[in-house]
């Protein structure tokens, strides 16, 4: 299987990104930065209000509250980073100055929960618990009860978030464990940038081919992202890459003088064992700016002429514009056309079967059956492909499979087929 190196949407994201990196280095603090940060969620928590009343119109087809984000999951994980910043502000002022951001942190919970993103929820778990992380260990060190009641607590609240969405859970289970091979097959080089979902539903066919009774059958479905940034990581860059990215934040913390500035760091990160922020924009925009500002409080500004750094500022945000204007990035769905999944392997089937190719469209059909086993369509066409080629044995193999298919969902499309196929074997059995 050849690597596609250059991924050149995934290129320009990156560049555009450390674009983003080197202006936050350049010319922001931390503290503006979460006072931006919780000014865009408040913005953000009123369109959610909006939405969540009718008033306002998601731009998604299956739900109903995504703020101005492409879902309410990248929407929660926005909002969990906002929500500790306002707390961190919050923890730096005396009572007389805090009052409005306890209203405005009020909001941002509010909005927060209302995304129903459990990786969000961790998150600002997370975020809260480095906010007040001397507070809590001198907690435990007066009342050492609290160590074992803490973890009890959190254990329950983790089975507690699993059960809430089991499937949705199992889902990511499954793609993890799926990509544990595609890293065991690249460790060192990995599959290049932004290339995970030009493989992964042809390693996640591989699997079910090899493990055609696995329980993961009935939570499967058409994947492009790795719901993990760090096996993400792996599995572009390489155990390599990794190790390179645990490094640099490793020496990010030993050479930061603000701990505290941290806190949404740590959210941010969190909330990437989860979810997957790095393939939206804003989201992604996060940990560039977080980690921009905390060189500069640490290292100041990369110039000291002012008029210098505002003009390399000035001409890095103009590159930066460039790059997502001329690479396609306002148009991301154009960077997962084509790719491999089970609908596309279908049609490329057809379009196999058009060129009086059957053994190239057989073996479309039989990979996407295979990536998502209780998909009907690719059977019922490896079926129809039997019938025109004379083959009836293994057309009969297929039609029986197709009526013992577990199917997540029934309708006219899959009762249809199924009567279709049932009233070929009455009349091949003679019934």
């Amino acid at each position: 299987m050849a690597v596609e190196w250059l991924d050149w949407y995934a290129v320009a994201k990156y560049a555009f990104l450390f674009c983003i990196f080197i202006v936050a280095w350049g010319v922001m603090t931390h503290t503006r930065l979460r006072y931006i940060i919780t000014a865009v969620g408040l913005v953000q928590a009123f369109i959610v209000f909006g939405q969540f009343s009718g008033l306002i119109q998601s731009r998604h087809i299956l739900f109903d509250v995504t703020g101005f984000m492409g879902n309410p999951g990248q929407m929660g994980g926005f909002q969990a980073v906002a929500s500790v910043c306002c707390l961190s502000l919050i923890k730096e002022y005396r009572h007389g100055q805090k009052v409005w951001l306890m209203a405005v942190f009020a909001l941002l919970s509010l909005s927060l929960a209302v995304s129903d993103s459990r990786a969000a929820w961790i998150a600002m778990l997370a975020g809260t618990a480095f906010v007040y992380r001397k507070e809590i260990h001198g907690a435990f060190k007066k009342r050492k009860y609290l160590i074992p009641v803490s973890v009890a607590v959190l254990a329950g609240f983790a089975v507690g978030l699993y059960f809430y969405r089991s499937g949705s859970a199992d889902a990511r289970l499954l793609i993890w464990r799926v990509s544990l091979d595609m890293i065991a097959d690249r460790p060192l080089t990995g599959f290049g940038p932004g290339n995970f979902p030009r493989y992964y539903m042809l390693y996640q066919a591989d699997w079910f081919r090899a493990h055609p009774d696995s329980e993961f059958a009935a939570v499967a479905d058409n994947a492009v992202y790795s719901f993990n940034e760090y096996i993400k990581l792996a599995v572009e860059a390489g155990l390599p890459g990794l190790l390179l990215f645990v490094a640099a934040l490793c020496l990010l913390w030993h050479y930061t003088k603000d701990r505290d500035s941290f806190a949404s760091l740590t959210t941010l990160l969190v909330f990437g064992f989860f979810s997957y922020p790095s393939d939206k924009l804003l989201p992604a925009s996060l940990m560039p700016l977080i980690t921009g500002t905390v060189l500069h409080d640490r290292f100041g500004a990369l110039s000291g002429n002012a008029g210098v750094r505002f003009s390399a500022m000035a001409a890095t945000a103009v590159m930066a514009m460039a790059i997502y204007v001329f690479s396609g990035m306002g148009h991301p769905e154009k960077h997962y056309a084509g790719i491999p999944d089970c609908e596309t392997w279908c049609d490329l089937g057809q379009a196999s079967e058009a060129a009086g190719e059957p053994g190239q469209a057989e073996e479309y059909y039989r990979t996407a059956s295979y990536m998502i086993p209780t998909r009907l369509r690719p059977n019922y066409l490896l079926w129809k492909l039997y019938l025109d080629a004379g083959r009836n044995d293994d057309a009969t193999r297929t039609a029986w499979k197709i009526l013992s298919m577990p199917l997540k969902v029934e309708n006219t499309y899959t009762l249809r087929i199924k009567d279709e196929v049932r009233e070929w074997l009455a009349g091949r059995t003679g019934d």
